[in-house]
């Protein structure tokens, strides 16, 4: 089995080649095809065009979204928006993120400290995978930024920006 990198919202995605007596089995995982992904090497393209070249026998792939014609948002137009967000915003700033996508709070803290702002996180899973994220150093606060929510009162609304988790809005059968 061999591994390589894909896009992904949790960090350190990686699909899979695997040789098999029948064939060449690849799976993808879930991925995302972004050239400017934020945070991770990203989809190894030539990886990929040597397995096609090859002969894949079959190919396993999930992306979410991936029925609906069209392209999704690259990272970057999302970190623009942020940074005009944080920048221009006369209050306190809220973004609902999945506590997963450690590549888009990185955005967020950092240019949470270019604008002179604080960062505070609410949510179980959101505090839990920030200190994680943290621990493995796929996640770098400067020493001072991150605040608990408790001590956001103590700051003028501009200076807070506070991160929770989100959903995906998928529908749900009944």
């Amino acid at each position: 089995m061999e591994f390589f990198g894909v896009n992904h919202s949790i960090p350190d995605g990686v699909g899979r080649a695997m040789r098999t007596p029948a064939g060449l089995v690849v799976h993808s995982g879930d991925f995302k095809l972004d050239l400017n992904a934020a945070g991770d090497a990203g989809l190894d393209f030539a990886y990929l065009a040597k397995l096609a070249q090859e002969g894949v026998m079959v190919l396993l792939s999930d992306s979410t979204g991936a029925e609906r014609p069209g392209f999704t948002l690259s990272e970057q137009p999302v970190e623009d928006a942020f940074d005009r967000i944080l920048r221009e915003a006369p209050g306190r700033v809220i973004i609902a993120t999945f506590s997963s996508l450690i590549a888009r709070i990185q955005q967020i803290v950092d240019i949470a400290a270019r604008h002179d702002r604080k960062v505070a996180t609410v949510g179980r899973s959101m505090r839990e995978n920030v200190a994680m994220a943290q621990e493995l150093g796929h996640l770098h606060i400067p020493s001072g930024l991150l605040m608990d929510i408790s001590e956001m009162s103590d700051l003028p609304p501009s200076k807070v920006v506070i991160i929770t988790t989100g959903s995906q809005r998928e529908p749900r059968p009944l």
